[in-house]
């Protein structure tokens, strides 16, 4: 398995929730500007736009959390970072954690902490076996070499 993705159903139903209101308070700015004749809402009703499409698209796709694989690389896009992060596999020391958090401990540097309070135990068990067991194919088949 070469990529995990979890999905986030009550975040989802929460952004696509505000992104309506967004939409359908853009809209309503648009049939008043019509109908009073008075264009400058129109600028309102854009900067209502722009959040709703942010909103129902969750950021254009950057909202997901997932853990993909390439080669010799963990990338990670997490729900809780800004970025993502690519860590070397021949870097990973061990996972550890709680039920609070995942630990991926490097041999030289920072550890990486993903927080798992947003997901479910058996997602939160599912990332680790993923870590877990790509990591252990990674050492398996540099030791073979």
């Amino acid at each position: 398995m070469n990529k995990i993705v979890i999905p986030h159903k009550g975040l989802d139903i929460f952004y696509i929730v505000m992104g309506t209101f967004f939409l359908i308070g853009c809209c309503s700015l648009i049939l008043d500007a019509i109908i009073e004749k008075d264009y400058s809402e129109l600028v309102r009703a854009v900067l209502y736009f722009i959040p709703g499409l942010f909103f129902v698209t969750r950021n254009f796709g950057t909202l997901h959390t997932w853990i993909e694989k390439r080669d010799d690389l963990l990338i990670i896009r997490w729900y809780s970072l800004m970025r993502k992060i690519y860590l070397p596999i021949a870097d990973v020391k061990e996972i550890t954690g709680n039920d609070h958090q995942i630990i991926i401990v490097k041999h030289e540097g920072k550890p990486v902490k993903l927080s798992t309070s947003a997901l479910e135990f058996d997602e939160h068990r599912g990332v680790v076996k993923f870590l877990r067991e790509n990591i252990a194919e990674y050492k398996g088949l540099n030791q073979k070499a």
